[in-house]
């Protein structure tokens, strides 16, 4: 769970002409707000679903040192994938890439993943490249479930 738990509003009016106070019930304790933009973040926290082992294997995608860590790992699994001792099996297993995820981040994570493995990983790890695989996965029966059908498509 988070440090922060998400704010949870419905009918938040937006303004773009100048900066605005604006008041913000949570929990039944309101607080002022300034801001001259609005940032909506989808995603405002991990779900680990209470599945034993997630929190303390899986990586999360939230921030920069996050992502960090992500680049780290596809590399070390692409240099371990290389040597000469490993046999193709071994090499897609430790190529087998899964995302618990089928929102905003995780789908355009999934995407970004394939166009590296299919253009700079392509250039320098040709063999590897072949033998990645992207698993998306999520417990909504189709992805960007929240979204308009014809951006889903």
């Amino acid at each position: 769970m988070p440090a922060t738990p998400p704010i949870r509003k419905t009918d938040v009016s937006i303004s773009r002409q100048k900066p605005r106070l604006d008041t913000v019930p949570v929990e039944n304790r309101p607080f002022t707000l300034k801001y001259d933009k609005l940032v909506i973040a989808v995603g405002a926290y991990s779900q680990t679903f209470n599945l034993p082992g997630v929190k303390e294997n899986a990586l999360f995608l939230k921030d920069v040192k996050d992502a960090r860590i992500i680049h780290s790992r596809i590399f070390e699994c692409l240099e371990q994938a290389n040597q000469p001792t490993i046999s193709d099996d071994e090499k897609r297993k430790m190529l087998n890439f899964c995302i618990a995820g089928g929102g905003p981040t995780g789908v355009e994570f999934a995407a970004e993943l394939h166009d590296l493995l299919h253009s700079e990983i392509a250039k320098h790890f040709p063999a590897l490249s072949r033998l990645a695989k992207i698993n998306l996965y999520d417990v909504a029966p189709q992805i960007l479930g929240n979204f308009d059908k014809n951006l889903v498509k």
